[in-house]
């Protein structure tokens, strides 16, 4: 993080976390994406396999909903995907 990006969150109490939370649902949603795609599973597919539907999926990487962190977890596992989480 730069030094222009540090001020604007330090004047700015709450805007770092809701942008840090932001980031983290894009970043997920993207990897989940690009792994079913690169995998060359369907949404029905990996529903399928996942034990839910198509439009779960669908509104997962459209973000319109977010996983609960066990399925989140399910999903990166069926996936081949793995997370790792830095706080700072």
């Amino acid at each position: 993080m730069n030094k222009k990006s540090k001020d604007f969150y330090r004047c700015q109490p709450g805007i770092k976390e809701i942008a840090m939370e932001l980031d983290f649902e894009y970043k997920l949603r993207t990897a989940i994406v690009d792994a079913r795609i690169k995998s060359r599973l369907t949404q029905v597919e990996l529903a399928k396999s996942l034990g839910t539907d198509q439009s779960t999926i669908s509104r997962y990487e459209a973000g319109m909903s977010n996983p609960t962190i066990a399925f989140a977890q399910r999903l990166i596992e069926t996936l081949g995907l793995r997370i790792r989480i830095e706080l700072y």
